[in-house]
């Protein structure tokens, strides 16, 4: 019973952790984006994508 409490909770902080690694990845495109270069937005979004 304690072990599959432990793999639940390992679980879910793997899946919190990806969550956090896209929402800074996001945060990061978004900030990079400028209304007169959204080139630049799309460089870096092609660059996640890889």
């Amino acid at each position: 019973m304690a072990q599959k409490i432990v793999f639940q909770a390992l679980r879910e902080a793997m899946v919190t952790e990806t969550v956090v690694r896209h929402s800074r990845t996001f945060a990061k495109l978004r900030k990079s984006t400028q209304a007169d270069c959204p080139a630049a937005f799309f460089e870096e979004f092609i660059e996640f994508q890889r």
